[in-house]
């Protein structure tokens, strides 16, 4: 059998249309946001905490062209950040780019890859979250 609690809550109603959004707001808690298409029927709604902070949690790194390069050719890497809400991004300002080997690539912060004009080999550049440094994307690099 379930139990009932008495709590203290602020409970807002909004509707737009076929569409009824309920905000019930609990004392310190962040509040919830119950919405139904039918507004006299909610056994079919929708339910979320809303004000939950939105982090990475996914970062993939991708070429627009090839990760095989002749000295002193470029690359335009792209970026593909997905979210805890799974929206996404493209900001190059929420990663670091960085080259294990900057005598053979070198990478700036927008992702253009750069290929040394003279030594030959391979390297990794990687696109690391900043707001959490084990979320790491990267692409190898081969220079002949």
């Amino acid at each position: 059998m379930a139990t009932r609690e008495q709590i203290d809550a602020v409970i807002s109603l909004h509707k737009d249309g076929n569409r009824t959004d309920i905000t019930v707001e609990y004392e310190d808690d962040a509040p919830y946001n119950i919405s139904s298409k039918d507004p006299y029927e909610l056994k079919h709604a929708n339910i979320s905490k809303n004000n939950l902070p939105v982090i990475i949690s996914s970062v993939l790194l991708t070429t627009s062209g090839s990760t095989s390069l002749t000295t002193g050719a470029t690359d335009q890497t792209t970026l593909l950040l997905t979210f805890s809400d799974n929206s996404t991004s493209a900001d190059f300002s929420k990663v670091v780019m960085s080259s294990t080997d900057i005598t053979i690539v070198t990478v700036d912060s927008n992702g253009l890859v750069i290929a040394d004009a003279v030594n030959i080999g391979t390297a990794d550049i990687r696109a690391t979250s900043v707001e959490n440094g084990t979320l790491i994307s990267s692409l190898t690099y081969t220079v002949a």
